[in-house]
Order: structure tokens, then C-alpha cells, then sequence
């Protein structure tokens, strides 16, 4: 199979510059993925290419990126795309934004939004409405409970916060990862 073509755009929201306005830059990149399993590692490596433009720019707020951020942002992204594949297999939209608030204090965080084109469908880790028992032979098929279905449990750890935004036709899941945490 071939890898999937990325188009990465990044933009900077109006209002600010490249070196920053008065509350720092805004920078976004964005891409469209299709709804096939190898859309979460093309995620993750359109989010590694983003921070690594970001920080060659000489984006002040991305002089706080580190080696566990990146692996950070690659882990949520792969879990929301994964989740946004496996629940509405549809295209995945993916937008990631740097925001600096600026201020007295660095408040520098690492948005992530995965837009899917089904909101009908419940968010990972909502209880699916009971269905008929699987037989004996379909049972075996079935993923192991112990390894599956703890994806937002991760996101849920590993960002400051994260949340789940629905619009008419639309469901956008999104995380934000602090850039300066010392862990």
C-alpha cells in the first residue's frame, strides 16, 4: 500500500505576525486524512514534521518543545485519529496550533483537534448500546477488554485538558499539551 499524500498548511490566525503579536504567535497547521487504518501514522508523522517547522522558524513559544512534548503530541494524536477511524470512518481532519497567551507568565500550549464527519457516534470509551451475543466463534475475534478501549485514559493523562466539541455534521476532539511542563 502506498503511504498517504499529506497537505500541510501552516497559517497563523489574522491579527498576528510571524514574530509574534501582542499575545504571541498563533501558528496552525492542518490537514486532511482519509477514514483507512493508515491514517494515524501519517498523523503522527505530519504532527513531528509541524513542531519540527515550528521550532526551525524560531517560533519563541517552540524553543519550550522537548523530546516527551513531541512524543506526547504524536501518543494523543495517534489515539484521537485511531479513535476518529475506528468509531466514524470517515475523513479526519487534524489542526495543529501553537498558542502563546504571552504575559508575565510563559503560558505556551500544543492544541490538537481530530474533526471527524459523524457526531451520531459515541465518543470512545462511551458504553455502546448492548447488542445481540456474539456466538462461540465470533467471541474469539473480539478484542481483549484488558488491551483496548483506554485511548482517551491516556489523552485524559497526558493533557493539561481535552474535551469533545460537536457542530451539525461534525465532531471535533481536541487536547492541549502545556509546552513548558517540566515532568
Amino acid at each position: 500500500m502506498a503511504p498517504i499524500p499529506l497537505q500541510r498548511d501552516t497559517v497563523q490566525r489574522p491579527g498576528t505576525t510571524r514574530a509574534g503579536g501582542a499575545h504571541g504567535p498563533r501558528l496552525a497547521s492542518r490537514t486532511s486524512l482519509p477514514g483507512i487504518p493508515l491514517a494515524p501514522s501519517a498523523a503522527r508523522r505530519f504532527v513531528r514534521a509541524a513542531l519540527a517547522e515550528w521550532t526551525g522558524l524560531g517560533v519563541p513559544a517552540a524553543v519550550g518543545f522537548s523530546d516527551r512534548l513531541a512524543d506526547d503530541a504524536v501518543t494523543v494524536t495517534n489515539e484521537l485519529v485511531t479513535n476518529a477511524v475506528v468509531h466514524a470512518g470517515t475523513t479526519v481532519d487534524l489542526v495543529l496550533r501553537l498558542e502563546d497567551e504571552g504575559g508575565d507568565e510563559p503560558s505556551a500550549a500544543l492544541v490538537l483537534e481530530v474533526t471527524d464527519h459523524h457526531p451520531a457516534r459515541p465518543v470512545s470509551g462511551d458504553e455502546p448500546e448492548p447488542g445481540p451475543e456474539p456466538d462461540a466463534a465470533v467471541a474469539g475475534e473480539l478484542p481483549d477488554p484488558a488491551e483496548y478501549g483506554r485511548g482517551l485514559q491516556l489523552v485524559a493523562t497526558l493533557a493539561d485538558s481535552w474535551g469533545i466539541t460537536y457542530r451539525t455534521g461534525l465532531k471535533t476532539v481536541w487536547a492541549r499539551l502545556p509546552v513548558d511542563c517540566p515532568l
